[in-house]
């Protein structure tokens, strides 16, 4: 009987262990998603966007060029498909084919241009919903239909600029 028992051990130990790890997991994302990143603190160190200029008078069918604002370069990755269907720090639930993100500090609502730096024809346009990546040296998490459009879902990670396309409207 303790032979068995002794036997069993190290699988209890990693049952222990995995649940365990999920409940911190868990405990972890849960404090992340309940910071309010819309204190006039955070909110000062946005980075300025830039609006179109209006139409002129004498042009009424006059097309604005973009004016994209270059709003920082650096490493993308995606959401696992477990996230699906929860909600994010917005509120809004994640829909992993819906173009949605997760930025550090744009307000929510802001749709922004993702383009790929080694594929520059490549790029999709997100609306952030989420706060993150919370993983040092990423810029933004995306949806996996968005990621892919930039690179394959297996590569994990992808370099690119992020361009506001559109500032978040306050209502």
């Amino acid at each position: 009987m303790l032979k068995h028992t002794l036997h069993q051990t190290p699988k209890i130990l990693t049952l222990l262990g995995i649940l365990f790890a999920m409940f911190f997991l868990d405990l972890y994302c849960d404090y992340y998603r309940k910071i309010d990143l819309s204190s006039p603190d955070l909110a000062a160190e946005l980075i300025p966007v830039e609006t179109p200029a209006p139409l002129s008078e004498n042009s009424e069918n006059e097309a604005l060029a973009p004016n994209y604002t270059l709003l920082e370069e650096g490493v993308a990755s995606h959401y696992g498909y477990a996230w699906n269907g929860r909600k994010t720090a917005s509120g809004e639930v994640l829909d992993c084919s819906a173009y949605q993100g997760a930025h550090r500090t744009l307000p929510f609502g802001t749709i922004v241009r993702v383009s790929s730096v080694a594929e520059p024809e490549k790029s999709v346009l997100v609306k952030i919903i989420d706060r993150g990546p919370h993983v040092e040296g990423r810029v933004i998490d995306l949806t996996p239909s968005a990621f892919a459009e930039l690179a394959p879902l297996s590569r994990g990670v992808v370099k690119v600029e992020l361009e506001v396309e559109t500032p978040a409207t306050t209502n």
